[in-house]
């Protein structure tokens, strides 16, 4: 199996990276090929809305990172996207990235058709705030793979990731509490992923 793996956080160390490392380890077999992409270190230029992806599955921006980002994710078997909530959505890196599949698209718009249907995905966000914000973003994401053809597998949200030791302790053991039944929440929705991959 192929896994594509897309860290949006510039954190390798913070949720979205952690969690999306979780769920590589659980499906990862012997023999798979892998492919991890830290995108605030990748060379990726902007969409331009030239259309010129409508005609032939070719982007215009060539000569960047994202030739290869795009090669690899066209011809996994899963792809785990990963990134903290920023500013109300996804990180720019990550939004750079998902602007330029594009191509993964064919047809005049309105109407698109996707080129590689099917390939698994998974994906993860995390926030500092509780998950009771937010939401529209992992909608907008879920949105935005289901128009591109992917199967999400799954949505991992991780909330509360801010530093609450300022507030009382009774906030704090809320908070806790809370973050312990996502973790195990989560736990749930990884080992649902694998059994959907056959792992």
């Amino acid at each position: 199996m192929k896994i594509t793996v897309l860290y949006g956080s510039a954190r390798k160390n913070g949720v979205s990276s952690t969690a999306a490392r979780k769920v590589l380890e659980r499906v990862y077999r012997e023999g798979d090929e892998v492919r991890e992409y830290p995108l605030a270190e990748q060379h990726i230029l902007p969409c331009v809305g030239c259309l010129a992806c409508r005609k032939q599955e070719v982007c215009s921006r060539r000569g960047d990172d994202m030739e290869r980002i795009y090669a690899d994710v066209v011809s996994s078997d899963f792809v785990i996207f990963a990134s903290p909530i920023y500013c109300f959505d996804v990180t720019g890196p990550f939004k750079l990235m998902y602007d330029r599949l594009y191509p993964m698209l064919d047809g005049p718009q309105p109407k698109y058709t996707p080129r590689h249907p099917g390939i698994r995905s998974c994906l993860i966000l995390s926030q500092g705030a509780p998950l009771t914000a937010f939401g529209d973003a992992a909608e907008r994401n879920e949105l935005r793979l289901k128009n591109n053809g992917f199967t999400n597998l799954a949505t991992l949200r991780y909330g509360m990731g801010i530093d609450l030791s300022y507030e009382s302790e009774e906030v704090q053991q809320r908070a806790a509490a809370a973050r312990q039944k996502q973790e195990e929440d989560n736990d749930r929705l990884i080992e649902e992923i694998a059994a959907k991959l056959n792992r």
